[in-house]
């Protein structure tokens, strides 16, 4: 598992400038406005607005979430990414050690919402904006609508608040995302199993009977 030694400020102002050049030249900016935003500073206008992934890590540090002494969240983004090949000069994690971090800081919340937006496509994405707006908004992508969405409310992390949006993604052959909110790898119950053709043969682990009843409800609506 990867661990935080402090470093210089120097090699952490190097590392910075390393992160975000790297995840800005793979167009990771708005994905990691959704996955920061437990531990950003700014407000929800400042997210938006932000221009690099630079702009991103030093509010972190504002927050006291990302320092030279607490690379952290540093390590859940490389995780949680995948992007195994970053190389830094001044890393002293190596990527192959990072595979096997534990995350800490990303809650399964977030994680799954990132999820969510790494595999849902376009044309998904229009689905859902013409069903929960009119006129349509054109999201820019994924990740655009689920940060719209959960500020709206409609994606929330209690998911029994979430019932029109599951109800959308279930009547428009989307309820393989079920699976991303109600799995959770720390239970082993048997779930329900969803009867769209789509997720036939999948099995979902309610993290509670409320969820269970959730999803019966869910699944015998017409």
């Amino acid at each position: 598992m990867a661990s935080s030694k402090e470093i210089s400020e120097d090699d952490f102002n190097q590392l910075m400038t390393e992160t975000a050049e790297w995840y800005d030249r793979h167009n990771y900016l708005t994905p990691l406005k959704l996955l920061y935003k437990d531990h950003l500073a700014m407000s929800n206008v400042h997210v938006e607005g932000a221009k690099s992934v630079m702009d991103l890590l030093q509010d972190l540090t504002a927050s006291g979430s990302l320092s030279s002494s607490n690379l952290t969240i540093l390590y859940d983004t490389i995780k949680i990414t995948k992007q195994f090949g970053f190389k830094s000069k001044v890393m002293n994690q190596p990527p192959e050690d990072i595979k096997d971090h534990k995350v800490i800081m990303l809650t399964p919340y977030r994680q799954r919402l990132f999820q969510l937006g790494a595999e849902l496509n376009r044309d998904e994405v229009y689905t859902l904006d013409s069903l929960h707006n009119n006129p349509v908004k054109r999201y820019q992508d994924s990740w655009s609508l689920i940060m719209d969405f959960e500020h709206r409310g409609i994606i929330d992390e209690d998911v029994t608040k979430m019932d029109r949006f599951l109800t959308a993604l279930k009547a428009n052959q989307m309820d393989w995302s079920l699976e991303i909110f109600f799995d959770d790898p720390k239970l082993h119950e048997t779930g329900l199993k969803p009867p769209s053709s789509n997720s036939e043969g999948k099995k979902l682990s309610p993290r509670n009977n409320d969820i269970k009843m959730f999803l019966k409800k869910i699944y015998t609506k017409t």
